[in-house]
């Protein structure tokens, strides 16, 4: 079933995406506004119970960003100097970054040809006496293998950190992402599968650990003590140095009123994905990314892949889209060549990264999108 397309989006440009801000979305911020109490309090904690409630009841606290959730996951799961933790060389930089502000050694491993999730087989060839955890990124809202990688986990006794960025609302072998492993990172970013404009979350399976995640997303402030002794509330005590990570009430009112509608939502995601893969048949030198059974996708990404005889280049192909209004994105450049990781990583062996790197493209995909829209990015293809 279509819904309506964004408020704002232009009738002559199609974005690669775009957030859905409806009536009652804005209705939630404006409550909030006028409610008197726009920092973190009621409305953080209801985005929290509801993410909850989708990951089977796991511990949730409401942060800044998905950045945020895996710096905290770091600090959490004790990982540090002389650690290394393997993860994906084809996701955003954010997840490296981390790792090497941890002062942990980030090491690649390589992606499925046909999904760009991790390779199980790749992460266990890659492990070694100093490894602490496996970091895998969830690309495009398909989840990785999350069984195998578990007991790939379990096996070497390693920690999971889920970038699930991607993956509000995807599932693995019957159950939610975020109900599978000790630390999982979501995302509202605005151009996310819901959004808090900007946003994230940490659903921990320890929930003895939720009072210190809370003290270190809001510089390891605590009160709890002195609120008990005294009327004093100006008093607090800093135990150990935190972050400023805290999601505010008027974002979560954003969150709150966006994730209500996620379901409905990713459902209209794979209608579109689904019309797609009906269209691209016209174009056999395009293939979408594949699916896997026993796993739903949040779609979150339409991504495509440029066969070795396409009649152009992705560069040339994504040219031609932007000049017939249609907007598109890579997702991602490998990690290893920018600047700032490239002597890091060199000599890495990553094939099935390297012969994808310039070959993928992501289509426009978002709940705002008619079908007709899928039918102009289809025949603009032949162009």
């Amino acid at each position: 079933m279509e819904t309506r397309r964004p408020l704002t989006m232009a009738d002559d440009f199609l974005p690669v995406s775009a957030p859905l801000i409806e009536e009652d979305d804005v209705a939630a911020v404006v409550d909030c506004l006028r409610s008197g109490w726009i920092t973190t309090g009621e409305r953080a904690a209801a985005l929290e119970a509801e993410l909850s409630r989708r990951c089977e009841g796991r511990t949730v606290v409401a942060l800044s960003s998905c950045t945020a959730a895996l710096q905290l996951s770091m600090v959490l799961a004790g990982i540090g100097e002389g650690d290394e933790v393997v993860t994906s060389p084809l996701s955003f930089v954010a997840a490296v970054n981390v790792l090497v502000q941890a002062g942990a050694t980030p090491v690649l491993a390589d992606v499925e040809p046909d999904t760009l999730n991790l390779s199980v087989e790749s992460v266990a060839s890659r492990i070694t006496p100093r490894t602490r955890a496996v970091l895998p990124v969830h690309h495009g809202g398909l989840p990785c293998d999350l069984p195998a990688l578990s007991a790939l986990a379990a096996e070497h006794e390693l920690v999971v950190i889920e970038d699930a960025a991607h993956a509000l609302g995807a599932s693995s072998g019957g159950r939610p992402v975020g109900a599978w492993s000790p630390f999982t990172a979501f995302s509202f970013h605005a151009l996310k599968n819901a959004t808090s404009a900007e946003g994230g979350a940490l659903v921990l399976e320890d929930a003895s650990l939720e009072e210190r995640a809370r003290r270190l997303s809001l510089h390891g402030l605590s009160r709890a003590a002195w609120r008990r002794k005294s009327g004093m509330q100006w008093r607090y005590e800093v135990e150990e140095p935190g972050f400023k990570a805290n999601l505010s009430d008027l974002q979560a009112a954003l969150g709150l009123s966006q994730l209500r509608k996620l379901d409905a939502w990713n459902d209209r995601r794979r209608e579109l994905s689904t019309r797609y893969r009906e269209g691209l048949a016209e174009h056999p030198w395009l293939r979408p990314l594949a699916l896997r059974d026993g796993r739903v996708s949040s779609a979150h990404l339409f991504v495509v892949r440029l066969s070795d005889d396409a009649p152009c280049t992705r560069d040339e192909l994504a040219e031609s889209l932007h000049e017939q209004g249609i907007g598109t994105s890579v997702h991602f450049q490998p990690v290893h060549r920018f600047t700032a990781h490239r002597e890091r990583f060199a000599g890495v062996e990553l094939p099935s990264c390297e012969s994808a790197a310039d070959r993928i493209l992501s289509l426009p995909l978002h709940p705002g999108m008619r079908d007709a829209d899928v039918e102009r990015v289809v025949a603009a293809l032949a162009t």
